[in-house]
């Protein structure tokens, strides 16, 4: 693992990247499911 701040800043990077993905799938599946909904009904 890196150490000072720059390790630090490379932390906080790759966990924004993973929550930013994480939230777009999310947003993605709930799309398609709003979209099916408002095609069965």
């Amino acid at each position: 693992m890196v150490g000072g701040p720059l390790g630090l800043i490379i932390y906080f990077v790759i966990t924004l990247v993973s929550v930013g993905v994480l939230f777009y799938n999310v947003n993605e599946l709930i799309k398609q499911w709003i979209h099916s909904d408002a095609n069965t009904a």
